[in-house]
């Protein structure tokens, strides 16, 4: 933009606006985006202009959005959307990850219809209820990938809470002490703590589904032998979260080598933690005992 334009813009802006001070934060957060955003908060009135610069948020335009509202197909229900999302904004992100819920169960359930059902014995070994269960569990796995990679600003570090603990050695000054403060000092930015929260969230749908596994193998009607053996072939499902931590810390190593989005050497070692501490208890508090279980009936039927 033109500094004639942008001087005009930002006059405007003024004499819109309650607070100059709101304004100048406004635009030296957000250089890029600041002067389509002022922009468009000008045209859309006094109120709109106001809202952004009290919020400090960036605005997000979605080119799906802007190519069905050229087309006049989603003008009204949009304004009224909008008018809903301003007055109650917690009703209307709700509503949003509902129908994000909703969305993709349904075509879970569809890719489920059409997969085939088993011929042979497998077949008839599985249990009811435990299908829509499984189902369930993986919709909230995927909401929760829709929900991190869906959001336009999730992951962008506008705010950066670092940490004022720092480690200072007075007796030794020196480029190797410099260096061991650079390490020592941790920054927890919102990347590393949105990767925490998704990493965790994962595991925890693992582990759901696992349990849903092992308890499926409870239900069926067949003889300890065979429910040892089941459980001896679902040990690579009973590891799968820690497969997925590892994959995890070496794709935020790489993402932060290449400068694509920097999570943080914690986010990046806290997946694999993550995936040690789920599998452990798993295994320890469900697995084993149940396999312990099933050893002792196989035995008690040999005798």
């Amino acid at each position: 933009m033109r500094s004639e334009e942008m001087l005009s813009m930002v006059y405007s802006s003024l004499r819109f606006a309650e607070s100059g001070g709101l304004l100048a934060d406004y635009l030296r957060r957000f250089p890029e985006t600041a002067p389509r955003d002022i922009q468009l908060g000008i045209v859309n009135g006094q109120e709109a202009l106001r809202h952004l610069l009290q919020k400090q948020e960036p605005v997000f335009v979605s080119s799906t959005r802007e190519w069905l509202r050229s087309h006049g197909l989603f003008n009204a229900p949009s304004a009224q959307l909008c008018k809903l999302t301003l007055r109650m904004p917690m009703f209307a992100l709700l509503f949003k990850y509902l129908l994000y819920l909703f969305g993709i169960f349904f075509i879970i359930r569809f890719l489920h219809q059409l997969k085939p059902e088993p011929e042979d014995a497998s077949g008839k070994m599985q249990v009811d209820g435990i299908g829509f269960l499984r189902q369930q569990i993986l919709t909230l796995v995927f909401l929760v990938f829709v929900i991190v990679l869906g959001e336009p600003f999730l992951a962008q570090d506008s705010k950066k809470v670092e940490n004022t603990a720092k480690w200072r050695f007075p007796v030794m000054q020196s480029a190797v002490t410099d260096d061991v403060e650079s390490i020592m000092e941790t920054k927890i930015t919102q990347i590393t703590i949105l990767a925490l929260v998704l990493f965790f969230l994962v595991q925890v749908c693992i582990y759901a589904l696992c349990l849903v596994k092992l308890k499926e193998i409870k239900k069926e009607d067949a003889h300890s032998r065979l429910k040892l053996r089941l459980l001896d072939n679902e040990e690579n499902l009973f590891d799968s979260g820690l497969y997925l931590g590892l994959g995890g810390t070496v794709l935020s190593l790489v993402m932060l080598a290449l400068g694509i989005v920097k999570p943080g050497l914690m986010a990046a070692y806290s997946s694999t933690l993550f995936g040690i501490i789920f599998v452990s208890a798993l295994k320890i508090f469900h697995v084993r005992p149940y396999r312990r279980k099933l050893i002792v009936e196989n035995e008690t039927e040999r005798a």
